[in-house]
């Protein structure tokens, strides 16, 4: 029955990050459930697309991936398939679709609830060495959404977590490098456990199906 209720949080999560998607830029493919296969590595990616992302100097070509998650079950595992599909699903796309994307972005969405929060803060540094920017100090007036990861120099291939509220649309990232605030190194890690939407994917669906009677969403 659990399984079930997780299938239907993750549709919704999908469904609802598309929109998001296409309401951030003006796309040139945009896919779901999208399968992969190089030399024996096989899967499917939640959604992947591909966008120019204009820059008030230049533009650039961006090959976007997101694998989209509830909860995580084997953290080993799915970090593992993750960066799986950030090396051989890149390969396998743009030989077959014959484009050369500028830059290439894989990206971790979590459910925002209160133990995924607490996963990524009790396995920081297990997260840490996957996704970026990692080491690195990250002005905080800069923007950081699932279109602008950062603001800085350009990233040719990076990986990202956010974890994202379906019922208003948002994402936040996960930041593992320094982040300065007002001239003061803040801690990330500690920061994150301070707010969350939900407990688990469970509490999600109480509260999506609450809103979606109410008319609220």
């Amino acid at each position: 029955m659990f399984d079930h209720l997780e299938d239907k949080a993750h549709s919704i999560m999908v469904e609802q990050y598309l929109k998001l998607l296409k309401k951030s830029f003006d796309y040139h493919d945009l896919r779901v459930e999208e399968p992969y296969d190089y030399y024996g590595y096989r899967g499917r990616v939640d959604i992947v697309c591909y966008f120019t992302l204009d820059d008030p100097e230049e533009k650039f070509d961006v090959l976007s991936v997101f694998e989209i998650k509830t909860k995580i079950w084997n953290l080993q595992g799915e970090l593992g398939k993750f960066k799986e599909y950030a090396e051989y699903f890149t390969k396998t796309f743009i030989e077959k679709k014959g484009i050369s994307p500028d830059w290439y972005w894989n990206n971790l969405i979590l459910l925002d609830t209160k133990e995924n929060r607490e996963l990524v803060f009790n396995y920081w540094d297990t997260f840490g060495s996957v996704f970026e920017p990692r080491k690195k100090v990250i002005k905080a007036e800069y923007q950081l959404t699932p279109t602008h990861p950062t603001s800085l120099e350009p990233i040719l291939k990076n990986n990202f977590l956010f974890f994202y509220d379906p019922i208003k649309n948002k994402s936040v990232p996960v930041i593992f490098g320094k982040l300065i605030r007002n001239g003061k190194e803040v801690d990330t890690k500690e920061e994150i456990l301070r707010e969350w939407q939900f407990l688990n994917p469970k509490d999600f669906l109480k509260t999506w199906t609450c809103q979606k009677d109410e008319g609220l969403i």
